[in-house]
């Protein structure tokens, strides 16, 4: 994708904004390590953006997708509309990511501060298992076996 951003790992954020309902952002993530855990993620959003991240392969394959951080508090808070993708690099890259807005206020640019937001990738580590509410709600009955 010859117009894609180059995004830095690590780096530092960069602020973006969505002009229009279609408006679509692409970076490329380059020099990868094969084997290395990745973070990529937008924050402080602004003016109404809720943004959803596709990650792509070198061969524009489909790695990862995220809309909401927390998509159960998304309506009460903005914040909780950002994206974040973690993922191990299978290759050295690049790999491609598309920013867009899930939905888009109504107020049509010129006049409006139009949708905001930081962006930033990372190296990390592996994913941790964090127990949900239902593995905590388990119910073990004993069991009674009559001769």
């Amino acid at each position: 994708m010859a117009q894609a951003r180059p995004l830095p790992v690590p780096g530092v954020g960069q602020i973006h904004s969505l002009h229009q309902a279609t408006d679509v952002d692409w970076y490329r993530l380059d020099g990868l390590t094969a084997g290395q855990y990745y973070r990529v993620a937008t924050s402080r959003l602004t003016d109404g953006a809720d943004t959803l991240m596709i990650l792509y392969d070198k061969d524009m394959l489909e790695v990862a997708q995220n809309d909401d951080v927390d998509a159960p508090r998304c309506p009460a808070d903005p914040q909780a509309c950002a994206s974040t993708i973690l993922w191990q690099a299978a290759d050295s890259g690049p790999y491609f990511l598309v920013v867009s807005a899930v939905s888009y206020p109504p107020q049509k640019p010129p006049s409006c501060p139009c949708p905001g937001y930081t962006i930033a990738a990372a190296l990390s580590g592996p994913p941790t298992l964090t127990p949900t509410p239902a593995d905590s709600m388990r119910l073990f009955l004993p069991l009674i076996l009559h001769r």
